[in-house]
């Protein structure tokens, strides 16, 4: 599923992204005085913020030659995560260098993009620098050379030697040292000056600059992160390179704890408070902007899910109106054209935009699924509901889907019922001192179905995601409390059965039939919802056994309320054949009950 609308960056990206540009256009031209050599710029969020969008923004710009034509930006585009099990992550920065260089000597470039003349020399031997400065590196890593951070590799540089051997001769140049090897430590050892003499120039006046865009640092494990943070200081710290990373300062801060974990003792041998540099410390040690991509506001929100098919008007894909035999009812499974379902997105998910966009997706995919199975009068809001929790609440959702179908209405019951307070943290123990003098199956009710619901309500409110699962049913009307259960399924079976006559359908099999009655007989309409939505009852009748248990429960005087209760009796009705009905009815005395007077309406109902 792609967006209708041009695939520009949202979010007021493509502005920051030239701002960005900008600042590193004047640190390549001048860098500010007292500041180190190179700049490093770090572009902080938590996954799926738009970190990549923005480093891409950034980067577009500088693909192309200067004005003058005697500066050139090389962007390198370098994802650590891709080779995380390498020994170190400086090695397949350099070669990624060098293909960046090389891709700019290719002869198929167009009149804009080919570079000429010095610049073209200095493109050329920068690029075989980069080549052997990678294969120099692993072969001094071999030799055990101590740098902080970067540790030993175990590989044969026989191989490199050769490649480096090939690399020098392609470049013609005079050099003192006859040996390979001593050739591969030169480049090793000289490696900042000789890279610095390559981005100035050599007094022609061309500049050469790099720009590292490094993303995807936050997949890493954390002390490989740390590993990468540190080869840019150790050895790129150079005038006329600038980075842009992506990373989520968290995993960078859990990563500088791993790595000074054998130092929060003291000599005494006894844990210190706090370590010797902090993760915050060591970030501004490294990265010179930090800068935190702000979070997306509900306005730009709406702006962006408008990009999105399912958020458009779908009037126009409806039969004309002309049309005798255009239907006048709005199919249920469009979107509501009261904005219902933009408003659910925008305030129940948390504003990241990788996970709008998860959202949508799954969304999407649930619908046309359920289409696919033969079901089209499901409620789009109540599915985008559940959505929500299997994407953001899963531990939630699979317990709903097991135990307690009816999980969305117990929720509007708890909105309406108790104000603000339904979404504290301590509402388990205010339902509870509500329960204090109600019946013992009632109290029995709550601790084995409703305190594991808001159990695991508080355990998705404490995750990292930000959502709050109840903020799924602040937004719209009430959800669809008719087969709860096919919006697990999907349709599935239910939809098959919805309108069998009796004989298709086959007597249901409830394992548990006194939980079942238990949850039937409740006060809340979220517990009998869920009864008649356990997967055993779909599609199906009681059978008759279980509906003589029923019936002798509503004849019981503590349950003769259900006998008048219309919504109680509509939904239990679609799990009763004619001839259960007819007796129910006979047996309760609800059609003389609902005509006595005052009950005409009601009898109409009926």
């Amino acid at each position: 599923m792609e967006p209708t609308k041009e695939n520009a960056p949202a979010f007021g990206y493509a502005d920051l992204s030239q701002r960005m540009r900008e600042r590193i256009e004047r640190h390549f031209r001048a860098p500010s005085p007292g500041a180190d050599r190179s700049l490093v710029i770090g572009i902080f969020g938590e996954w799926g913020s738009g970190k990549s969008t923005l480093l891409e923004a950034v980067g577009s710009g500088f693909d192309r030659p200067g004005p003058d034509r005697a500066t050139l930006t090389i962007p390198v585009r370098f994802n650590p995560w891709r080779y995380e099990k390498e020994q170190h992550l400086i090695v397949p920065l350099l070669k990624k260098t060098e293909l960046a260089l090389r891709a700019r000597l290719k002869p198929d470039l167009t009149p804009e993009q080919q570079i000429t003349g010095e610049m073209l020399e200095q493109v050329q031997k920068a690029a075989r620098f980069t080549g052997i400065a990678a294969l120099s590196f692993l072969s001094m890593f071999k030799a055990r050379v101590g740098i902080p951070g970067v540790g030993d590799m175990n590989i044969d540089p026989k191989a490199g030697i050769d490649q480096a051997k090939a690399l020098l001769d392609e470049g013609n140049e005079p050099s003192d040292e006859k040996d390979p090897l001593t050739a591969l430590s030169s480049h090793y050892f000289d490696f900042e000056q000789r890279l610095e003499a390559l981005t100035r120039g050599g007094g022609d006046g061309t500049r050469l600059n790099l720009l590292f865009l490094i993303d995807d640092l936050d997949r890493c494990l954390p002390e490989k992160a740390v590993e990468m943070l540190e080869s840019i200081k150790l050895f790129l710290d150079v005038e006329g390179c600038a980075f842009v990373i992506a990373l989520d300062d968290e995993v960078v801060e859990r990563g500088v704890q791993h790595r000074y974990k054998d130092y929060l003792f003291n000599s005494h041998g006894e844990k210190d408070v706090r370590p010797p540099i902090t993760g915050a410390e060591y970030l501004e040690k490294i990265i010179h902007l930090p800068f935190r991509l702000p979070a997306p506001t509900p306005a730009e929100i709406r702006e962006f899910l408008h990009r999105f098919p399912l958020f458009q008007d779908r009037d126009q894909t409806e039969r004309d109106v002309n049309d005798p035999n255009r239907s006048t009812r709005r199919d249920k499974s469009a979107p509501r054209p009261d904005n219902a379902l933009l408003d659910l997105f925008v305030g129940a998910i948390p504003p990241v935009p990788r996970k709008l966009i998860r959202a949508v997706e799954l969304l999407e995919l649930q619908m046309e699924a359920a289409r696919e199975r033969g079901w089209r009068d499901f409620d789009v809001l109540t599915l985008a509901r559940l959505t929500l929790l299997q994407l953001f609440a899963p531990a939630l959702y699979r317990h709903a889907r097991k135990h307690y179908p009816g999980l969305l209405t117990l929720l509007h019951e708890w909105a309406q019922g108790h104000d603000g307070h339904w979404q504290r943290d301590d509402f388990a123990e205010t339902l509870k001192a509500g329960l204090a003098d109600a019946k013992q199956a009632d109290r029995n009710t709550f601790d084995r179905h409703h305190r594991p619901i808001l159990a695991l309500i508080c355990e998705a409110r404490a995750s990292r995601t930000g959502f709050e699962p109840t903020n799924v049913v602040r937004f719209g009307p009430e959800s669809d409390s008719r087969n709860p259960a096919s919006y697990f399924s999907l349709g599935g079976e239910v939809s098959r059965f919805t309108n069998a006559v009796d004989e298709q359908r086959p007597a249901a099999q409830i394992t548990d039939i006194a939980q079942f009655l238990e949850l039937l007989f409740s006060d809340s309409e979220g517990n009998w919802v869920s009864a008649l939505g356990m997967p055993e009852l779909q599609g199906t009748v009681l059978g008759d056994k279980d509906f003589q248990r029923l019936l002798n429960r509503l004849l019981n005087a503590d349950s003769e309320g259900f006998a008048t209760n219309l919504e109680w009796l509509s939904q239990l009705a679609n799990y009763l054949s004619s001839s259960q009905l007819q007796r129910l009815y006979r047996e309760t005395g609800l059609l003389i009950r609902v005509a006595a007077p005052g009950s005409t309406k009601v009898s109409q109902d009926v």
